[in-house]
């Protein structure tokens, strides 16, 4: 296996994930009204950092 081998299995193993966050975060906001659009762009642009934000802020309303 070479380097460039290597290279683009983990970009497409990143691509895998942003992607699967992207999913969660789309499907779960809009299934709890949680402010859908706004969370679709944030884990579009923030991916596993959008996705970790998102589920604070959903166990934060999760409380009330």
């Amino acid at each position: 296996m070479e380097t460039s081998d290597i290279l683009v299995i983990f970009f497409w193993l990143t691509v895998a994930i942003w992607v699967g966050c992207f999913i969660v975060v789309a499907v779960d906001s809009a299934f709890r009204r949680i402010s859908p659009w706004f969370w679709r762009l944030a884990a579009l642009v923030g991916g596993p950092f959008a996705l970790l934000a998102y589920g604070l802020v959903r166990e934060q309303r999760g409380k009330k």
